[in-house]
């Protein structure tokens, strides 16, 4: 999919300007920036549910695409978690690759409870709403998913599980969300809106972005990023170092003590593999834009998984 000096407008607000860019197969998207900014804009004109005021959005035509919607319009209120979940008053989900699965072990894997196939959308609360969504988009999504604030509304263990099935997925994404664990977590690359339309463009998760663009340290987080702790009356917000810090043990136990000493190897392992893509790099004289940009997707990805061992590294050497 490409964008090619794609703009939007909506009542002479720029929301979408000038846009270029091209959407390499598999590459792992997250789209940050403020409310009401122009993300949800972007996606609809992905999907071509919005038709850009200049410039063109160009689609492979080989894309088999899903969308989950923040909306959950694809929810609808009289109808069972059956009736959307499976075809035809079946009791099987499809599944990619042509596969089915018992509709009662498939709401197991969301953390609902089999025996609520019957119950009415209608009735769930947001976040239930939200995982069952996610199931239905999870069960075929396609080789090009988008995923519009998916995180909304999920507790710890739904992200959880979230976060598992996106890191399985091998085909292309693009996500909206102001989870920044999530976002460090599941992507390779990062487009931000920076207000009046332009959309600046970055590899790696959401920590190497703010690293270029500041700006948006003081963009809405997750609660994920931080510990809610009681006090009596009041509720404290510690931030998420700290948070991490107290969940530390005092002693390494055999688990941790085998972590650590595997570490090193995983460490260096994973050097090694960022100087042969770097010397891979070097040695090609006409590398095409396309082939670069994987390249660099992939150091950075395994940048990203060093910087994540060294910092584990640290915290257990510390206590040992």
């Amino acid at each position: 999919m490409s964008f090619n000096n794609t703009s939007f407008l909506i009542d002479d607000k720029i929301l979408v300007k000038d846009f270029n860019y091209k959407i390499l197969r598999g590459e792992r998207i997250g789209i940050i920036g403020n409310n009401g900014i122009g993300k949800s804009t972007l996606l609809k004109l992905m999907t071509k549910q919005l038709l850009p005021t200049q410039g063109t959005v160009k689609m492979a035509k080989d894309i088999d695409l899903s969308y989950f919607d923040q909306s959950r319009s694809a929810i609808k209120s009289d109808a069972t978690i059956q009736d959307i979940l499976c075809e035809n008053g079946s009791e099987y989900v499809k599944l990619s690759n042509s596969k089915t699965k018992h509709i009662c072990g498939y709401l197991k894997d969301f953390l609902f409870d089999p025996q609520e196939t019957k119950t009415l959308a209608g009735t769930l609360s947001g976040g239930q709403q939200n995982r069952l969504l996610l199931a239905k988009t999870l069960a075929n999504p396609g080789n090009f998913m988008i995923l519009d604030e998916p995180t909304n509304d999920l507790d710890m263990d739904s992200l959880d599980i979230l976060e598992l099935y996106l890191e399985q997925y091998k085909g292309t994404l693009v996500v909206v969300s102001h989870d920044r664990d999530f976002l460090d977590n599941i992507t390779t690359t990062i487009l931000g809106f920076e207000g009046d339309g332009v959309i600046n463009y970055n590899m790696g998760g959401f920590s190497d972005y703010i690293k270029i663009y500041p700006r948006h340290k003081n963009d809405k987080i997750n609660i994920k990023e931080s510990t809610l702790i009681s006090n009596d009356s009041e509720i404290i917000l510690d931030n998420k170092s700290s948070s991490q810090s107290n969940k530390l043990p005092k002693k390494l136990d055999n688990k941790l003590k085998n972590e650590l000493a595997k570490l090193p190897e995983r460490i260096i392992k994973i050097q090694q593999k960022i100087a042969q893509l770097e010397l891979e790099k070097s040695k090609l004289d006409d590398i095409s834009s396309h082939d670069l940009i994987h390249i660099n997707i992939e150091i950075a990805n395994q940048q990203y998984e060093l910087e994540k061992l060294e910092n584990r590294w640290l915290e257990l050497e510390y206590i040992n």
